[in-house]
């Protein structure tokens, strides 16, 4: 899934160098598909919302402390799956709305259509990668590399793959046994 997503997104870009779209008369189509694709994205966060709202608080995990440029902002401790998921939830939405409007003052104040062109296509694939959306909207079991406690990628991640946040690491399931 990663590799469709590179692979799109390196591809508009490259196409985009090649037609202006602006020239061409497509502003007023990037900018529909832009909201389209950013309501579909508030719509799919909201359907999880609900059926966070309805689930069993179920057991308790440990949640680690979280820290942002060295500064502990969320101390470390125990809560229910309902309330891990709400806090989730949360940060995520709140991610998608910061976004979804940097972007578009950015787009609008200095017309340019390439960083709606890019949101458009990676932020349904950075919404169908996150571990919530796989648990709660795709039905997949949160075991393995989708166990709790969750902890939202670093936009930057790719970079620094050894730095990435806690939680469950691909193969950690395989060491195990």
């Amino acid at each position: 899934a990663k590799v469709v997503r590179n692979l799109s997104i390196i591809t508009v870009v490259y196409a985009s160098h090649y037609f202006d779209l602006k020239g061409m008369g497509y502003t007023s189509y990037v900018h529909n598909a832009y909201f389209f694709s950013q309501a579909v994205c508030v719509l799919a966060l909201l359907v999880i919302h609900r059926k966070i709202g309805g689930m069993e608080p179920g057991p308790v995990l440990s949640v680690p402390e979280t820290k942002h440029m060295g500064q502990v902002v969320q101390e470390a401790g125990k809560v229910s799956q309902q309330e891990h998921d709400q806090a989730f939830w949360r940060k995520q939405f709140s991610r998608l709305m910061m976004g979804m409007v940097t972007m578009a003052v950015v787009a609008f104040k200095f017309e340019v259509l390439l960083p709606l062109i890019v949101q458009i296509f990676m932020v349904p694939f950075q919404l169908v990668d996150s571990p919530m959306t796989k648990v709660h909207l795709l039905g997949s079991a949160p075991e393995e590399e989708l166990a709790r406690p969750w902890a939202l990628p670093h936009p930057l991640e790719f970079l620094f793959p050894e730095r990435a946040g806690p939680g469950p690491k691909k193969g950690a399931a395989k060491k195990k046994k």
